[in-house]
């Protein structure tokens, strides 16, 4: 989950890079498969905060890899090594891409590709079920309408923010201004890959009637697996316009990061329903590094519960009703088997 820049500044002052050491140093960092294997291997076990949680060995591994490793090894054959080894996270915020003849390799260890994930067909939803009514806010992060006279949809495309999209989030006061009439209403985040915590904060504000603790945290910040910063508490205060009005939540496999994030809080809540399919299960902060030799990767960096201690890393939080899609399932003809189970809920 991309973090505000307090939080990325924190994470760059625990963690400096080997290599600004190495040119403090004046030595020259070695590129050779060996070195490359061993930097990479090295960071995880230094930093990396969930191999207990994705029961990994991490030793076990460098006794499996390591020995395949030579400096003879073509590029390719080393990052595919690399690749193979990452996976064994099954971590989707564990990435690693490599440049090679002017070509990319690159891939991402979780496994979202399941069930409701088939099921969010963006233009049908505003087409056949919002219609005339549909309108974009945020920069465009943001569509919603009104479906039946009735209920009011908002979909989040995301948590993040870039330049051309920046305090987007402070427009989704304005988006619930305009649904007054609305008997409940629909949130989907359905596809939503995270972003900031500013941004979840930000909205989750608009929902809650008092100050309430919603997650805790602690970072990785030790040699040992299980060394850990003090837990850090993550609240949530009223703020702007609040909607307390029934609402119906729609989650899937691709609900990821900072959106997982928003279903925890708002699962807090007595007035919401949570529908459609259990969230990917990646909570932690991800941190993003690159080998000596230019090669990208990522890791997860820190331990994530909801507001009982529970942690839901490599999990997901279910819904308090699932609807079950086949592989096969086809939204294209318009109709959206989730959505309609959630305004089936807020029309009673």
């Amino acid at each position: 989950m991309t973090r505000s820049c307090k939080t990325l500044l924190f994470v760059l002052l625990l963690f400096p890079s080997a290599g600004c050491t190495d040119l403090l140093l004046g030595s020259k960092p070695s590129t050779s498969p060996t070195a490359i294997f061993d930097e990479i291997w090295h960071d995880f076990d230094a930093r990396y905060a969930l191999f207990d949680v994705h029961n990994v060995n991490w030793d076990s591994l460098y006794q499996v890899y390591r020995p395949h490793v030579t400096d003879q090894m073509e590029d390719s054959i080393l990052a595919k090594t690399i690749d193979t080894l990452l996976r064994n996270l099954h971590d989707p915020h564990v990435s690693f891409s490599a440049k090679i003849n002017d070509k990319y390799f690159g891939s991402s260890y979780g496994e979202p590709y399941l069930d409701s994930a088939v099921g969010l067909n963006r233009p049908k939803v505003s087409s056949f079920y919002l219609k005339n009514t549909v309108r974009l806010a945020g920069y465009g992060q943001i569509t919603y309408g009104i479906i039946n006279d009735s209920i009011g949809y908002i979909y989040l495309h995301t948590f993040n923010e870039s330049s051309q999209s920046y305090h987007w989030a402070d427009q989704f006061g304005s988006v619930l201004d305009s649904l007054p009439s609305v008997k409940g209403l629909i949130i989907d985040i359905r596809s939503n890959g995270g972003g900031t915590q500013d941004n979840f904060v930000s909205i989750s504000s608009h929902f809650f009637t008092k100050t309430q603790d919603v997650l805790f945290e602690k970072v990785r910040n030790g040699a040992k697996h299980d060394d850990f910063s003090t837990v850090g508490v993550i609240n949530i205060s009223p703020s702007g316009k609040i909607f307390i009005k029934p609402i119906v939540l729609i989650t899937d496999r691709f609900t990821v990061s900072a959106a997982e994030w928003f279903t925890l809080a708002m699962r807090a809540l007595p007035n919401v329903t949570i529908v459609g399919d259990t969230t990917s299960g990646a909570f932690s902060a991800r941190l993003d590094r690159e080998l000596v030799n230019g090669w990208l990767y990522s890791m997860s960096i820190e331990k994530v519960t909801d507001a009982k201690g529970i942690s839901h890393e490599g999990i997901g939080v279910p819904p308090d009703i699932t609807i079950h899609l086949t592989p096969q399932y086809n939204a294209s003809y318009g109709k959206d088997t989730t959505l309609d189970k959630a305004i089936e809920i807020l029309s009673k």
